[in-house]
């Protein structure tokens, strides 16, 4: 299968290709990253990003938290969103040339990738003030003094994925050529935080693929180390240059299901920043494409493990959605490409749609989900759902945190409505755990239908 051409890429000294896919450190994510770290987002100052870099940067870039991109950042957060990928969508939309971040294309006519959060205003405005901060924090130098960390980080990415090649499984599992490039960035401020996001510089033009991948391990010296789990984030974030404008092409099919659905989720999606139906498919067929490649390539228990990692976030259906994309594998010779299987994929969520409009919800948990400040003093944790549920069937699944203490016997009102835990807390312990998870679905309507998965989290006062 060809590879994807590079000769759009500009490579840098902090960049490398593999089987067709650039490696790059880019100096636009990590500025922009740096300065919505410095705003306080919490995505960019996870505890697992915490490094000898980020300190570096904190005492370069720290000095400079009063500067006016800063407090723009903030408004922006709190006026429009504008966080996790929102970020980066930007940043793949600049260049850094001559000292300065430009945009690749001009904002208007508005680039058809650029992240939705961001207007043309906001964006223009935006940049201006990023060339200010950089000006005057001597962005410039900074980046060239980490010169080496960040050759030595493009390199530890470079020997992770030589022996893959998810280009050429996407092109020939969706049976057409990738019409364009392909960056990987490294985010090395982001921790965990990967994102799928892409440019392209209007509606007719290929599109450039540039997943940013979060690194969050570092060696003794200081050196980012990429584990072995980059495989399946890798594809996860490849694969959106596939099935984004895969489901684009077949969004009337697929999104009046995709609309009935999303309300039944809409909570632990927007969550994760999926704040719309379409982009609850892209992720379905993203995850569900991301268990084929691991279970092809790593075994079946690996992909098994990636479906159940989902279910526990919401997509109770990436296991079977995978299943029926065997059956895609499997006939071939009648499903040229992707495309061909659109009626198969269309009944699924069809029948999701149907089948999710049954279960049962959470309408309220006592103490609140999320709650910072309970009352030690608590004695009974309460749940209530939306309709009668199946008496004496209950799955509450324990995680590496604290689980209270089960003091008498759980039980259901009369309407099998309201489910009662008598419980004793301890003070200034955060407690977490599960109603249900993807193999234990006690929890379920008085018509069998299970519940979603939903985390249950929350931390008693001193």
């Amino acid at each position: 299968m060809k590879r994807i051409g590079l000769g759009l890429i500009l490579l840098t000294a902090t960049a490398h290709a593999v089987d067709g896919v650039a490696i790059e450190v880019d100096p636009s994510v990590e500025l922009m990253s740096t300065i919505f770290r410095l705003a306080g987002n919490p995505e960019y100052n996870k505890f697992a990003s915490r490094s000898a870099y980020s300190k570096r940067v904190a005492e370069h870039f720290g000095p400079h938290r009063d500067h006016a991109v800063i407090a723009k950042a903030k408004a922006l957060r709190q006026a429009r969103g504008v966080s996790y990928d929102a970020v980066m969508s930007l940043a793949v939309h600049l260049k850094y040339e001559g000292g300065r971040f430009v945009p690749r294309v001009p904002f208007d006519p508005r680039p058809p990738l650029l992240e939705k959060r961001w207007t043309i205003e906001d964006a223009e405005t935006f940049v201006k003030l990023v060339n200010d901060f950089a000006k005057v924090a001597e962005f410039d130098a900074f980046w060239k003094a980490n010169g080496p960390f960040y050759a030595a980080a493009v390199a530890s990415m470079e020997k992770k994925i030589a022996a893959h090649d998810v280009l050429g499984w996407y092109e020939a599992y969706f049976g057409i050529k990738a019409d364009g490039t392909a960056r990987v960035l490294l985010g090395l401020l982001n921790g965990p935080g990967n994102y799928g996001v892409s440019f392209r510089s209007d509606a007719t033009s290929p599109m450039e693929a540039t997943p940013v991948i979060g690194v969050y391990q570092f060696d003794t010296e200081g050196n980012a180390v990429i584990g072995d789990d980059v495989i399946p984030m890798l594809v996860h974030e490849i694969g959106h240059a596939f099935v984004n404008p895969f489901v684009d092409r077949h969004a009337d099919l697929l999104l009046p299901a995709a609309r009935r659905i999303y309300p039944h989720r809409a909570k632990v999606m927007r969550q994760q920043a999926y704040a719309t139906p379409i982009v609850m498919v892209y992720e379905s067929i993203v995850r569900a494409c991301t268990v084929r490649y691991i279970t092809q390539n790593q075994g079946v228990a690996r992909g098994g493990a990636l479906a159940k990692h989902d279910a526990q976030r919401g997509f109770t259906w990436t296991a079977k959605l995978a299943a029926l994309l065997e059956r895609y594998e499997a006939g071939r010779q009648a499903y040229k490409t992707l495309d061909d299987f659109t009626p198969q994929l269309t009944e699924f969520f069809e029948y999701r749609s149907k089948k999710i409009a049954a279960a049962p919800l959470v309408i309220s948990i006592s103490p609140t989900n999320g709650a910072t400040d309970v009352d030690p003093g608590t004695k009974a944790l309460t749940i209530r759902f939306d309709q009668p549920m199946l008496d004496g069937s209950w799955s509450v699944i324990q995680s590496a945190d604290a689980f209270p203490d089960v003091t008498g016997q759980v039980h259901y009102d009369r309407k099998l409505e309201v489910l009662t835990i008598p419980i004793r807390l301890q003070p200034d312990t955060r407690y977490r755990f599960f109603l249900n998870s993807a193999t234990a679905t006690g929890f379920k309507s008085k018509g069998g239908v299970p519940l979603a998965p939903v985390e249950v989290t929350f931390r008693t006062r001193k």
